[in-house]
């Protein structure tokens, strides 16, 4: 079977590969959370996943207080001088799915500028598909649902980030919105470009 952007082949593949991203774009997310901490002062104290076993930096310590139903939590202590509600706590908040958007941003940008083949466009087509994390965790429970519709939170993790670091609730928003449509039509159009290049005998994507 041929290998192009749209056989089931590929598409059996990617599909593989973005489950895998996308566990481990949890982990990023959770991450971003606690390293943003622990560089703007704080310590960054643990990091525990479903249905609450620490993964670092004590694998399979359970976490200590009641688990809500999470993907994933990071802990941390603040830093000296933070106040509650602060931009210190606001940047942490935003920075989880902030990281995986810059991450998938990157990605994008890789796809384009360095035209990769095979398994490396696959790899990086699904990181660049990790912007979703911003858009999940900023709308879905404005429309009263969990970040992956039926399971997660409940809290915009990055509109409460942003309030806190005096961004707007509207502009912050808007600007979401469009660079989640900036991302997935750049997505579009990269896939568009590669079956173009396929129909007229380029394999390069």
């Amino acid at each position: 079977m041929s290998d192009t952007p749209y056989s089931r082949h590929t598409l059996l593949r990617f599909a593989l590969i973005l489950a895998l991203t996308a566990l481990i774009g949890l982990l990023v997310h959770e991450l971003g959370h606690g390293l943003t901490a622990a560089a703007l002062g704080g310590r960054f104290t643990g990091l525990y996943v479903w249905p609450g076993v620490q993964v670092w930096p004590h694998p399979g310590a359970p976490y200590p207080r009641e688990w809500q139903g999470w993907f994933g939590v990071a802990t941390y202590l603040p830093g000296a001088g933070w106040q509650r509600g602060d931009w210190h706590f606001g940047l942490v908040s935003l920075m989880g799915s902030g990281t995986n958007f810059l991450l998938a941003a990157l990605a994008l940008g890789c796809l384009w500028a360095c035209r990769p083949r095979n398994a490396a466009r696959l790899v990086l087509l699904a990181e660049a598909c990790t912007f979703l994390d911003l858009t999940a965790y900023t709308f879905f429970p404005l429309l009263g649902l969990r970040h992956f519709l039926l399971l997660g939170g409940r809290i915009p993790e990055p509109l409460n980030g942003a309030v806190d670091m005096g961004i707007p609730a509207g502009v912050f928003i808007t600007l979401a919105g469009a660079a989640s449509l900036a991302m997935g039509w750049g997505i579009g159009a990269y896939l568009r470009r590669a079956g173009d290049k396929r129909e007229t005998g380029d394999r390069r994507p």
